[in-house]
């Protein structure tokens, strides 16, 4: 929670050139409003020197990841791209990512900015396979194992199904990338 105190209170509270401490008492919390008010005890050595009404609102607040830096769509977001901010829960949406390990290992689908609250629909497994790059297609039963070159006809991500387009027949097959550069036919495709 963030607890401020209303707009027009005045700047200083209580002065003093000793230590000071403070508690706040009589405390009222207004729900619906996320309003407060209390009294506010200026006590020194275990002596009170003053009461003062105090009041204000108050806020929750939730600690999301954001970037440090702005990330683009070929980067992969690392553990040293993220801190955590504490935000107010209000700008926090459902689909708001809130724990760094869900960014980790991720790029985004489209420029990020930093210091902002990132949607888990911003980001993606990194693509290892891009449009038009050669790829290592093969194809394994238990039978027979077949390898051969592509040309990728779409972006992936490991574990993504695309077409590739066997470079000697020419066919277009459905296959699952494996790894950067790699793919594997689906069975029945070859």
């Amino acid at each position: 929670m963030k607890a401020t105190l209303l707009p027009g209170s005045p700047s200083t509270l209580y002065s003093a050139d000793h230590a000071l401490s403070v508690s706040i008492q009589a405390l009222q919390i207004d729900k619906d409003a996320h309003r407060w008010q209390g009294q506010a005890y200026i006590v020194s050595g275990g002596k009170t020197e003053a009461v003062k009404p105090v009041a204000g609102y108050y806020e929750a607040m939730l600690s999301v990841p954001v970037l440090i830096r702005q990330v683009g769509s070929t980067d992969v977001i690392a553990q040293g791209d993220i801190e955590m901010k504490s935000m107010p829960e209000r700008q926090i949406r459902k689909d708001t990512v809130t724990d760094e390990a869900q960014l980790i290992g991720k790029s985004p689908r489209r420029t990020i900015s930093a210091e902002r609250p990132i949607r888990a629909e911003e980001i993606a497994m990194p693509l290892v396979v891009k449009k038009g790059q050669t790829v290592e297609l093969t194809y394994t039963t238990p039978y027979v194992h077949i390898r051969t070159e592509a040309e990728a006809l779409e972006d992936g991500a490991v574990g993504a199904t695309i077409r590739v387009k066997n470079t000697k027949s020419g066919k277009a097959v459905s296959s699952r990338v494996v790894d950067t550069g790699h793919v594997e036919a689906n069975i029945g495709e070859m």
